[in-house]
């Protein structure tokens, strides 16, 4: 037996646009991640200098 398959012309876009959204998503979770990680290394880098600043104050 044939089965006929039938595609709906809407489904396909808002498949379109929920695998856009996810991708834009995950680029921006992958951005914040990338800056937080940069921030971590400069405060590590930097305590030392401000632990010596806080015990002259």
């Amino acid at each position: 037996m044939k089965e006929d398959i039938i595609i709906d012309e809407n489904e396909d876009l808002e498949l379109g646009k929920k695998n856009k959204g996810v991708n834009i998503l995950t680029i921006l979770t992958i951005i914040g991640s990338i800056t937080m990680v940069v921030f971590l290394l400069f405060g590590e880098m930097n305590m030392d200098k401000s632990y010596e600043q806080h015990i002259m104050i």
